[in-house]
């Protein structure tokens, strides 16, 4: 089941902390940043939490999954990992956990 409204607000939540963590980029980059599309499904899986997948358009469609027993917050930072994947690809076409992933996560957490 997919969960649109939790989607909703996750994604202006998100949209938010890109704005000032890149509040010295340019506004183009910004956007670019904002890119992605976000959908919250129960799923259960073994492995993982979410997934991050980089459409040729620049894009990215993020799933955040096994949300039964998750808190809000659980959700939140599953989400800003998603995130991350997708503007260290966006910014420096960098895939994986690399450094660079690192450098974007730790700038929408802190």
């Amino acid at each position: 089941m997919e969960h649109q409204g939790l989607a909703v607000q996750l994604k202006q939540q998100l949209n938010d902390i890109i704005d000032v963590a890149y509040r010295n980029r340019t506004e183009l980059q910004r956007k670019q940043c904002k890119r992605f599309t976000l959908s919250c499904i129960d799923k259960e899986t073994k492995s993982f939490n979410g997934d991050c997948r980089y459409m040729p358009d620049g894009s990215s469609q993020i799933r955040i999954l096994r949300l039964q027993n998750a808190t809000y917050r659980a959700i939140l930072l599953t989400t800003m990992h998603e995130v991350s994947h997708h503007i260290a690809y966006t910014l420096y076409r960098e895939t994986g956990h690399g450094s660079k992933f690192y450098k974007v996560h730790l700038e929408l957490i802190f």
